[in-house]
């Protein structure tokens, strides 16, 4: 009996060295993810201070890219992802207040971060989604920042991330994309900025918006869709997009504006963000010429 116990102890002590080790190396894994460092030298870009571009600014934010979705409303930061034994992350503070970037933000540091997804201390910056902001135009990446720029200062220092063990480990195994937990290493930030696509009724516009709008997070990057790219067991399947140029134009502009897909069956808000979305007739035109222009693919998995 002894030398049986004697045995298990060696195994539960084998198993649970194992465990430790396992954990070590997925911690220090991931650390080494978050801490790396990136050497960007943006592109110098002027940027305006005129009604005109703030509004071009306000309009993006509004009907596009949503950033008070994650900053608040008033651009304040606070927590913005809370999921109980996986993270809770705390979106940064924009604003000329105390502990907001705005105070000491230059030009270069708005870039780098919402272009690169890096910080002014060159770390990436966690769950910011710079793989969509990057494929902004000059002009507009210059007008979104003139705009932040145009908040009233709020006073409010937000905490670092935390990340658990568990989300660790599911990130190391592609449970959870490391490209949505840091964009930074999954961007070319080397390559050149494609020119600013006119603003009229086009596929080519349409293309434009589909690129710095979330599309690609949820619908991959070819729009075919596929399984819900994080781990959530109530998550239903992600539509195929290329799917969606047979709908019409007019039930295109009925799914985004009222959540009603055409068969009747509605958009589940927490998973397709509907109500964040106020474009023009002119845009949602041009991203149906451009969803008509796709052709036929089957839908993807992970």
């Amino acid at each position: 009996m002894r030398k049986l116990l004697k045995w298990i102890g060696i195994v539960l002590g084998g198993l649970v060295s194992l465990l430790l080790v396992a954990a070590g190396v997925v911690f220090a894994w991931t650390e080494a993810q978050f801490n790396r460092s990136y050497n960007i030298q943006p592109e110098l870009l002027v940027i305006p201070s005129d009604e005109e571009a703030i509004a071009r600014g306000r309009h993006l934010e509004d009907a596009i890219l949503d950033c008070t979705l994650c900053h608040g409303e008033d651009l304040g930061g606070g927590v913005f992802i809370d999921e109980p034994g996986l993270f809770t992350i705390y979106a940064p503070n924009l604003t000329a207040g105390k502990g907001g970037a705005g105070a000491y933000f230059s030009d270069d540091d708005w870039v780098r971060a919402i272009r690169h997804g890096v910080g002014p201390d060159g770390k990436a910056l966690v769950f910011m989604p710079a793989d969509i902001f990057t494929h902004l135009s000059d002009e507009d990446l210059a007008a979104v920042i003139a705009y932040a720029r145009s908040f009233p200062p709020v006073d409010n220092q937000v905490q670092e991330p935390e990340i658990s063990l568990i989300a660790r480990a599911f990130i190391l195994m592609g449970q959870i994309p490391a490209e949505y937990i840091v964009p930074a290493r999954f961007i070319n930030h080397d390559a050149p900025i494609d020119a600013m696509a006119d603003q009229t009724v086009s596929g080519e516009y349409g293309k434009y918006l589909v690129s710095i709008a979330y599309c690609t997070h949820c619908h991959r990057k070819d729009l075919a869709g596929g399984p819900f790219p994080f781990p959530d067991p109530n998550a239903p399947q992600v539509p195929n997009l290329r799917a969606a140029g047979q709908w019409s134009l007019e039930q295109l502009k009925e799914a985004i504006r009222t959540g009603v897909r055409p068969s009747g069956q509605p958009l589940n808000p927490e998973y397709m963000p509907w109500r964040d979305y106020h474009m023009t007739d002119d845009e949602l035109e041009a991203i149906w010429l451009y969803l008509q222009s796709l052709p036929p693919r089957e839908s993807g998995n992970r």
